[in-house]
């Protein structure tokens, strides 16, 4: 892709799966989920030009948390895991995230504007 015009400039965000870590937990400084043994793909994809991001949501969390943990991280506050899902699992409804990547929420809000 080096040599070919890209078509878009958007950023691409990759979420790891069950069991799996982001760029913000530790076992990523040791292995990159992104490339595991054969290097960091995520500082390749970067080094040529691209804009993307590898968040952290619940390792082991059902598909609903991770999903509002993901809102929370592109769109920056708090996590709402709403009313009646928060009821009926036990959990607590707003939850701050510790770790938001500001220059991924301002890359965000400017593609959604354009």
């Amino acid at each position: 892709m080096a040599n070919k015009e890209r078509l878009n400039h958007y950023p691409s965000i990759f979420i790891h799966g069950f069991e799996g870590y982001g760029c913000y937990d530790k076992t990523d400084y040791v292995m990159h989920y992104w490339g595991m043994f054969r290097g960091d793909l995520m500082k390749h994809l970067r080094d040529q030009g691209y804009e993307v991001y590898n968040p952290s949501v619940g390792p082991f969390h059902s598909g609903w948390d991770r999903s509002c943990e993901l809102y929370a991280i592109l769109k920056g506050g708090t996590v709402d895991y709403g009313k009646v899902h928060s009821e009926k699992y036990g959990q607590t409804r707003d939850i701050v995230f510790p770790i938001i990547n500001t220059l991924m929420s301002l890359s965000l809000a400017t593609v959604e504007t354009n």
